[in-house]
């Protein structure tokens, strides 16, 4: 995968993450188990994801 594509898509990731912590701040404020769960789990696969893009990989150029 190109490494412009990556960045991109980890971009994309973080603010999914946004999303994410927002809806688990807005469960835990209005009492939300459901709401609170599904954030949370996006949150934690938006950071996976950031961090798994912006990783060199083993085909990447050096320099």
């Amino acid at each position: 995968m190109c490494p412009n594509v990556r960045v991109v898509f980890a971009a994309i990731a973080a603010f999914v993450t946004l999303g994410g912590l927002f809806a688990t701040l807005h469960g835990m404020l209005f009492d939300l188990d459901d709401v609170v769960r599904a954030g949370v789990t996006v949150v934690i696969c938006g950071v996976t994801c950031v961090v798994v893009m912006l990783n060199r990989w083993p085909h990447d150029k050096t320099g």
